[in-house]
């Protein structure tokens, strides 16, 4: 029955041809799709009296068959009906893709617009993550902000930290501040360089009220223009974290990795680097 259909729209196909190629949009797809109709009855009657089952496998088969082959044929169309069933037809949107690529071309803009992949936290630091929580970091009064420039004398005591969850008042969090460019931007040896860590963190809390586990050190960037990471870690737990060996090499993926706790939920950064000296009179 399959090469049957085949074999009819073949032989219409070069019909239509051979009249010229006037008329051929809209009258040639009317009349595949016609074709297409005629043919599902035929084929309704043909497996009424066949095994049960068969209508339905065939069915299946023709409208795969059908709907591949008129997409293709008719892109320059903006619907083609192609799909039969409960002797009703519907109608495929031949813009899907233009949505589709829509989508993903809207995707990319929004990641290269991201401040966390513009800065290269994404990838230097932690792997693509989607922000479900809001960290807010400041210094004295000032508010950091993605890729901000902060003076190394502005940002010796620790910063207020706050972690909100809105949809869980009870979530535990943890803090990493890290430098990826230690000791230098060109030749980062150390990278990462861990500056603090925290955890049991409570939602709506600031960092002062969790479990200290490696004290604050103040920023000393020696050269270069140095990237400093606040990057945000939803616990199911509470840690069995202790104060590593050295604070050089740390690895925030790996630690997240090695303790369960996924993929950052929220994180921020800033610049900073080395004051120039006052000039004598």
């Amino acid at each position: 029955m399959y090469s049957t259909i085949c074999e009819q729209l073949e032989v219409e196909e070069s019909s239509e041809d051979a009249k010229g190629r006037e008329g051929k949009g809209k009258q040639t797809n009317q009349a595949r799709t016609s074709s297409i109709e005629s043919a599902h009855e035929s084929m309704s009657v043909k497996d009424a009296e066949g095994s049960p089952g068969t209508n339905d496998l065939r069915r299946d088969q023709f409208l795969e068959w059908g709907s591949l082959s008129l997409y293709w044929r008719a892109k320059t169309l903006n619907e083609v009906l192609v799909h039969v069933e409960n002797n009703s037809v519907h109608s495929l949107d031949l813009s899907i893709p233009d949505q589709r690529r829509k989508r993903r071309r809207d995707t990319a803009m929004a990641r290269s617009s991201d401040p966390l992949v513009v800065g290269r936290i994404v990838g230097d630091v932690l792997e693509e993550f989607v922000p479900c929580v809001e960290i807010t970091a400041k210094y004295a009064s000032r508010q950091i902000s993605n890729g901000c420039e902060m003076k190394p004398s502005a940002v010796t005591e620790a910063p207020l930290v706050e972690i909100v969850d809105r949809n869980d008042p009870n979530a535990l969090f943890t803090l990493i501040m890290t430098d990826p460019d230690a000791p230098s931007p060109s030749e980062p040896s150390h990278k990462e360089y861990l500056h603090w860590l925290v955890t049991d963190i409570r939602s709506g809390g600031d960092a002062s009220a969790g479990q200290c586990i490696v004290p604050y050190e103040s920023p000393k960037p020696p050269i270069g223009i140095h990237r400093y990471v606040f990057s945000v870690f939803r616990q199911q737990h509470p840690l069995p974290l202790n104060q590593p060996s050295t604070r050089k090499k740390f690895c925030t993926r790996l630690v997240a990795q090695q303790f369960g706790l996924g993929k950052a939920v929220a994180a921020v950064y800033f610049n900073s680097q080395k004051e120039t000296g006052t000039r004598r009179r």
